[in-house]
């Protein structure tokens, strides 16, 4: 039975765009998630855990899931943010990972994400075309970085680099050349979630298992390992977020001060 949705903040919005992610975030969050009421303007359930760091830090984190384009996702998420007013934006899930720098089921935390396949075109007269690749960068904030870069789980070997995001779920391992800047994971969403700090100054993480090497050779058994192996991975990295930085208003939620940020 959904609880009602009452006027209250959450700490964490976490975000997942794929069959089974929402279902590995659960399980590994553990128990005591509360199916939620949908939020006005959006026909959208959502969950809520309250979970306790390392330090007995409490932190309230909000989940949601919901199959969608780039392009569909940023507009739900910009309604949910408004509505839910977390403190920080997560998203996690499944990528291609790079052949030679990844292993199926190994984990990205992303520090980079970037727009692949997005360019501009310049025309000169009437009869000369100039496409120019500009894609779009959004770094994480460094205090993130440098916390991810510490967070270390047995079993689960833990990249810290970019991926790219773009419209078309790939196929062929021959995209990886194609791609003008350098990169470890390749995605369809995660582009969203940084965007959407870049407009509205929302702290934020992507946290991808690798499930394929952008081939049409799939196996289900590594997507679902490559989902419990993120949400795994999130859960160390909210946690050692929570312990390490605090936070500045405790009824707001708000985790670090604009001044933590590059």
């Amino acid at each position: 039975m959904p609880t009602t949705q009452q006027e209250e903040k959450i700490d964490v919005l976490i975000v997942t765009a794929s069959k089974g992610e929402d279902s590995a975030v659960k399980k590994v969050f553990g128990s005591g998630w509360q199916r939620m009421v949908p939020t006005p303007q959006l026909d959208l359930y959502w969950d809520k855990i309250t979970l306790n760091s390392k330090r007995e830090r409490q932190f309230t984190v909000g989940l949601v899931r919901k199959d969608m384009r780039a392009e569909d996702a940023e507009s739900i998420v910009t309604i949910l943010l408004s509505q839910l007013e977390p403190s920080f934006l997560a998203m996690c899930g499944i990528c291609a990972g790079r052949p030679g720098d990844t292993n199926l089921c190994d984990v990205i935390i992303s520090d980079t994400i970037f727009h692949y396949d997005q360019k501009s075109v310049e025309r000169w007269f009437y009869f000369f075309v100039k496409e120019n690749w500009e894609p779009s960068t959004y770094p994480i904030a460094k205090p993130l970085r440098e916390l991810a870069g510490r967070i270390k789980i047995g079993g689960i070997k833990i990249h810290v680099g970019s991926i790219a995001t773009g419209g078309v779920l790939q196929h062929d391992s021959s995209v990886w050349k194609t791609i003008q800047r350098e990169c470890i994971g390749l995605d369809m969403e995660a582009s969203v979630i940084a965007h959407i700090n870049h407009i509205i100054d929302k702290r934020w993480i992507v946290i991808k298992g690798v499930s394929c090497n952008a081939t049409s050779q799939r196996d289900d058994r590594f997507r679902l390992l490559a989902q419990r192996n993120a949400a795994t991975v999130l859960k160390e990295f909210l946690e050692d977020v929570a312990d390490n930085l605090p936070k500045i208003d405790e009824t707001d939620g708000v985790w670090f001060s604009q001044n933590d940020i590059e």
